[in-house]
């Protein structure tokens, strides 16, 4: 009887240290994915501020992108550039099956852009596209929300990195600086 009660011990214990080393490896993944999003959040806000020109590896997520660098500076220019790249977002976004927010480009800019809004490029999406590739009900663009404005001050002009990305959770495209 003794043998038995023994053999039930060491299963018991095996079980409980899988169930703690599962334990430590999800709550480890967990903290080092949180401190990941927040030392990238706050990388993309202060990035201009620091004169960075590239997104760290370890934020770049599952996304495979490349950096382009943005030489036009007028308003108008910029603002239909900027337009495309939204589009090519939200076209690429198309039928991809994610989870989380999806890095479309990350755009180096030369720091002295037009003051571009999202109202100067909802203006072109008005007049050029007349709404049919993406809507943007905030500036009379369809009925639904489709662009995010994520930039500092809502003004593009002194920022030298911009991202636009893909949110799943709110079927957006954001346009990040």
């Amino acid at each position: 009887m003794r043998k038995g009660f023994e053999m039930n011990l060491v299963v018991a214990m095996i079980i409980a240290l899988i169930g703690v080393s599962l334990f430590i490896a999800l709550t480890n993944n967990g903290v080092k994915d949180a401190a990941t999003s927040i030392y990238c959040s706050t990388f993309a806000k202060s990035s201009g501020d620091i004169g960075e020109t590239s997104v760290p590896e370890m934020c770049r997520g599952a996304s495979e992108f490349t950096a382009t660098k943005v030489q036009v500076t007028d308003n108008k220019l910029f603002s239909r550039e900027l337009l495309s790249y939204i589009i090519s977002c939200w076209k690429k976004s198309d039928g991809l099956k994610i989870n989380e927010k999806y890095t479309c480009f990350e755009l180096q800019l030369p720091g002295n852009v037009a003051n571009v809004t999202e109202a100067s490029v909802s203006d072109i999406l008005n007049r050029e596209d007349h709404c049919r590739s993406i809507e943007n009900s905030d500036y009379g663009c369809g009925i639904l929300d489709q662009i995010s404005w994520n930039v500092e001050g809502g003004v593009i002009g002194s920022q030298t990195l911009l991202f636009i990305e893909y949110d799943p959770s709110r079927d957006i495209v954001m346009v990040t600086g």
